[in-house]
């Protein structure tokens, strides 16, 4: 240690760690932080700042323990007590995160960082309202922070206020003009009109040719929903097609490799597997609304959340982590080796403790009514699994024609999720591997655990189907469900700015402005066994 170092105070070196966790040097933060703990260990801000730069590697366990010393030392400093909630939640302890998350609602944080990270907190836990509130509160403090407005835009959006929504976008370019996100998230948040677009300015970003393939990617899906909304197909699908390549070429992604797994999960769940099966956790309170994502989840979640003795808890991803979990502790906290491992070890789990695993793992999100919805699509991956767990819970797999199906997960630019969405060959074989595992739950799991539903005739008759629904879950019809676009209950998912109107039917046949785009996909589907033709209404089950 040079003399210079030694001489520096606590303030100094704090001011230092941040300084380089700001610059993106987490090392440089980690070494400052080093010497805080080891000339100053009762500086409770030191620990804070080290939990941050320990988050900044990576290292959660670190992250915890430091951020536990530094509220040992300043228990009710609530800057330090939502950076606990934040990493509660990254650690998977979800009911203490929100306990603790809700528990800083209306709390002066004297820090729009601390906001910032609250409100990300809040907002996981649908807790929307109070997410905005935080990252207004963090504006207060630095209102020159882009990335606190585009927060604050994506929970306008979720809230269906899409003019305010709008205007926190301006206010991100305004200060930042290359956030590109923004410009996404912005051309998504109405329909766009021919006197009302930003198709010339997006066209000039794209013009400058300076953009990553991230950035481009980004403004490409936003040309190509503007393009769309102004009827101009073929620009559109020649833009999402031109984005939609950026992003496979830039992945690391082999289809193959998920198909295998769907077929190894037929495999390993057969008809008789079920019919032998211990019995699983009595509660019926879930409904699980599953299928590809775009298909009209988010609608159906939205008319049975209006029922009074129902409520929506969102895309909980709570399933597959208490199965990973359950898992993890069979293999003696080993790591299974392979996904084959995984889904073998998934066969003969104790599947009563995954359902009430899972059940606990949602309070207290959920529990305040009788029944809660669970609308993450990828729950098609574990319907049998769910089945097993919860023989009472209702289960609802949501279907579309298969082409309009297809082309609405390509025209969606997901952040992380389905890989398998960016070229329309992936997307086609992928399609035909999912329809044979819903074929094959369907074959295992009673009629009156699992129902199916068609976005066309849900857009068509909606009351007719409504009703249907609310009769499978043993539900008595109520009118209020029909009024879902008028509610004012957070949406968070790609389609929550459809929600916010009444059904339409104009994207029953959107697809079919690109038929001849869409061709390769087609053939792939029809080699497949599925005939487009009469796919759905004339095919429907």
């Amino acid at each position: 240690m040079t003399e210079t170092a030694k001489r520096r105070d606590a303030p100094e070196l704090i001011r230092l760690a941040w300084h380089s966790l700001g610059r993106q040097q987490p090392e440089r933060a980690v070494a400052a932080c080093q010497e805080l703990h080891h000339r100053f260990p009762e500086n409770a801000e030191g620990w804070h700042v080290a939990s941050h730069a320990a988050q900044a590697i990576r290292k959660l366990g670190k992250a915890c323990e430091f951020i536990d010393r530094a509220l040992a030392l300043d228990a009710s400093n609530p800057v330090y007590r939502a950076q606990k909630a934040s990493l509660l939640r990254l650690t998977g302890k979800l009911h203490d995160a929100v306990e603790l998350a809700r528990s800083l609602v209306g709390v002066r944080i004297p820090s729009a960082s601390a906001n910032n990270i609250l409100g990300a907190t809040l907002s996981h836990f649908d807790l929307h309202e109070e997410a905005l509130a935080a990252f207004d509160a963090a504006i207060a403090l630095n209102g020159e922070q882009p990335h606190y407005h585009f927060n604050r835009a994506a929970e306008l959006r979720f809230l269906g206020q899409g003019d305010e929504a709008e205007a926190a976008c301006n206010r991100v370019l305004s200060l930042d003009p290359r956030n590109f996100e923004t410009y996404l998230l912005r051309s998504d948040l109405r329909r766009q009109t021919p006197q009302r677009n930003h198709v010339v300015e997006l066209q000039a970003l794209l013009g400058e040719g300076d953009a990553d393939w991230r950035s481009e990617a980004q403004l490409r899906f936003a040309l190509a929903k503007e393009f769309e909304d102004l009827g101009d197909y073929v620009q559109s699908f020649g833009e999402r097609a031109s984005g939609a390549q950026l992003r496979r070429l830039n992945m690391q992604y082999d289809v193959r490799e998920d198909i295998a797994v769907i077929d190894k999960i037929i495999a390993a769940f057969s008809p008789e597997n079920f019919r032998d099966a211990a019995a699983g956790y009595d509660n019926d309170e879930p409904i699980f609304i599953l299928g590809l994502p775009r298909t009209g989840t988010t609608l159906l979640e939205r008319i049975l959340d209006g029922h009074s003795n129902v409520a929506s808890a969102g895309e909980l991803n709570n399933f597959a982590t208490e199965m990973m979990r359950l898992v993890h502790r069979q293999l003696g906290d080993r790591a299974p080796g392979n996904r084959e491992q995984l889904i073998k070890e998934t066969v003969s789990m104790d599947f009563r403790e995954l359902g009430r695993s899972y059940i606990d793992s949602t309070r207290p999100i959920t529990g305040q009514v009788p029944h809660f919805i669970d609308k993450l699509p990828l729950n098609y991956l574990y319907t049998g699994l769910i089945h097993r767990a919860l023989p009472n819970a209702k289960i609802i797999h949501m279907r579309r024609h298969p082409v309009a199906a297809c082309y609405a997960v390509y025209k969606q630019p997901f952040r992380d999720a389905y890989p398998f969405s960016y070229a329309l060959d992936d997307l086609a074989n992928y399609y035909l591997a999912y329809d044979r595992l819903m074929s094959h739950w369907r074959e295992c799991i009673p009629g009156s655990a699992m129902a199916e539903i068609w976005y066309e005739d849900l857009v068509i008759d909606t009351e007719a189907e409504a009703r249907r629904m609310l009769e499978f879950c043993g539900l008595e019809w109520q009118p209020g469900c029909l009024e879902f676009h008028r509610r004012k209950a957070a949406s968070t998912t790609a389609s929550a700015t459809q929600v916010r109107q009444p059904v339409y039917t104009t994207s029953l046949e959107m697809w079919r402005n690109y038929e001849q785009q869409l061709a390769p996909l087609i053939r792939i589907l029809e080699g497949g066994g599925i005939d487009i033709d009469t796919a759905w209404p004339a095919g429907g089950d």
